[in-house]
């Protein structure tokens, strides 16, 4: 299989507990997508031929039909009928986080969430533009923005100033994040691997040079919104003197 199809597609509400609890959260993941897979869509007749398939071994993960069937199962049905946007984890990076190696730190867990909050905001537009609630929200695994305060603890110590740059910076560095090279309201961002609209890949140049189009677009119609009201301002007055 290549390699950008080694992906799991899953609900955004699995990403919640990721942080806090790496193999469970990463055991869900599986188990949804593995039943999904198998039992609904019919992909694939069992765990071990999907594992075959993405050159993967889901049993040394302690998943196997049994397990998928009722336990993935079950999860699936309770998700049912729940919002729920789906985002794609590539497994390769993903499953390197169910052991708990010595040299993974918080911000690398922060971090992975974070990538897969702006995956699922961003979709397939070329460019997209967030606030840090909802991208919190979505690194907890909600699917809507929700206050800050009903968030988990280390979303409240991420979302601060200091620690929101370094997380900014982290992102910039380990998952190619683009964002403008002077601040802008909100998060606005993108990633090499989105497409524009001519089938082409995002690259930084791109991105500058659209956001500084959008600008003068921008600037453009408020001038010309300024100069309708002058004249009207002027034509009333002309009126309002007759």
């Amino acid at each position: 299989m290549e390699v950008n199809e080694r992906y799991c597609n899953v609900p955004i509400v699995l990403l919640g507990g990721f942080v806090e609890y790496p193999p469970t959260s990463i055991t869900n993941i599986l188990m949804y997508w593995l039943y999904e897979s198998i039992h609904i869509l019919e992909k694939y007749s069992s765990v071990e031929e999907a594992g075959m398939e993405h050159e993967t071994d889901f049993i040394s993960f302690d998943l196997c039909d049994r397990s998928v069937k009722e336990i993935g199962g079950e999860l699936y049905d309770s998700l049912a009928g729940q919002e729920k946007p789906y985002v794609g984890f590539r497994l390769e990076s993903l499953l390197k986080f169910y052991f708990e190696e010595v040299d993974i730190q918080q911000i690398d867990l922060v971090g992975y969430a974070a990538f897969i909050a702006l995956k699922s905001i961003i979709q397939k537009k070329p460019i997209c533009k967030t606030s840090k609630e909802f991208l919190f929200s979505r690194m907890a695994g909600k699917p809507k923005k929700a206050p800050i305060e009903s968030l988990p603890e280390w979303c409240r110590k991420w979302y601060d100033g200091r620690r929101f740059r370094k997380l900014s910076e982290y992102l910039e560095v380990h998952y190619n994040l683009y964002r403008p090279i002077r601040n802008s309201r909100g998060i606005l961002f993108t990633f090499p691997f989105q497409k524009l609209s001519d089938g082409s890949l995002m690259t930084r140049q791109k991105f500058e040079l659209i956001i500084q189009k959008s600008k003068e677009k921008k600037n453009t119609k408020a001038t010309m919104d300024l100069i309708k009201a002058e004249k009207l301002k002027a034509f009333n007055a002309v009126h309002q003197k007759g």
